[in-house]
C-alpha cells in the first residue's frame, strides 16, 4: 500500500440525505465573504471538484447550513459515483428544498444563491454525461455496465416531485435544466442492462435432481429383462 500521507479519506455524501437536527452554525459575512466559501468557489473554478466536495463536507459536518454548499458537495458525489449516486443525490436535493429548507442560510439571499447553485449543478451533470456519451470512453462504458440501470430508474421516479419542489422556490430557473437532465438520463438508460434476476435455489435444485419417473422406468425395464420367459 502507498504512503499513508497520500491516502485521501473518502467523502461522506450522506450528510444531506437525512432530516437536519441541532442548531445551524451561522456564517458572519458582515465584513465580507466567508473565506471558506470563497476557497470552495475557487476549487470549483479550477475544476477540482473532489477537493471542493471535501471542503463542503467539512463545513456541513461543523453544522454550517448554507445553500452555496449544495452544488459543490452534490456534484462531487456525481463525479465520484456516477449513475449509482443519483438516488442519494436526488433525495438530498429534495430534502434540502423541503423539510430542511428552513435550516439553510444565508438569510435574504438564499433564493438567489440556491437558484444559481442548482442551475450550475444540473447543467454540469448534463454536460458531463453528454461529454462522455459523445466520446464513448471508459467512463461511459462504466456507466453502461450492469448495476447502473436500477439507480437511474429510481432517480427518474423522483423527477416529478423534485420538479415540483424546484418550482415552488421564490426564484427558480432550475426546472428546465432538471427536465433536460432527466431526458438525458432516460436516453442513457435505454442502453444500460438490468441486473439478472436472482437465481431460485429451489428451481436450481430441481434442475439438477435425478428424474424419479425415469428411474422408475429404468427399474421396470430391469425387471422385464430379469423375468424368465413363459413356457409354451
Amino acid at each position: 500500500m502507498g504512503d499513508a500521507a497520500l491516502v485521501i479519506e473518502a467523502v461522506d455524501f450522506s450528510l444531506l440525505d437525512a432530516p437536519f437536527t441541532g442548531t445551524p452554525v451561522p456564517i458572519d459575512e458582515t465584513e465580507g465573504p466567508d473565506p471558506r466559501l470563497e476557497a470552495i468557489t475557487g476549487l470549483v473554478a479550477k475544476g477540482s471538484y473532489a477537493e471542493a466536495a471535501r471542503a463542503a463536507e467539512a463545513l456541513l459536518r461543523t453544522g454550517v447550513r448554507d445553500v452555496r454548499l449544495l452544488g459543490p458537495y452534490l456534484f462531487g458525489l456525481f463525479v465520484s459515483d456516477g449513475m449509482k449516486a443519483l438516488p442519494v443525490l436526488f433525495r438530498s436535493l429534495s430534502r434540502s428544498l423541503t423539510e430542511n429548507w428552513d435550516a439553510f442560510g444565508p438569510p435574504g439571499k438564499k433564493p438567489i444563491f440556491v437558484d444559481t447553485g442548482l442551475r450550475w449543478l444540473l447543467k454540469m451533470m448534463s454536460k458531463t454525461l453528454e461529454h462522455h456519451t459523445r466520446l464513448k470512453d471508459a467512463q461511459w462504458q462504466a456507466w453502461n455496465a450492469v448495476g447502473n440501470r436500477e439507480p437511474i430508474d429510481e432517480a427518474l421516479r423522483m423527477g416529478d416531485p423534485l420538479i415540483a419542489a424546484l418550482g415552488a422556490l421564490p426564484k427558480s430557473a432550475c426546472v428546465d435544466p432538471l427536465r433536460t437532465l432527466l431526458g438525458t438520463l432516460r436516453s442513457h438508460a435505454q442502453g444500460v442492462p438490468y441486473l439478472p434476476p436472482p437465481e431460485d435455489p429451489q428451481a436450481k435444485a430441481l434442475a439438477i435432481a435425478p428424474d424419479e419417473e425415469d428411474d422408475d422406468d429404468e427399474d421396470g425395464d430391469d425387471e422385464e429383462e430379469a423375468r424368465p420367459a413363459a413356457r409354451a
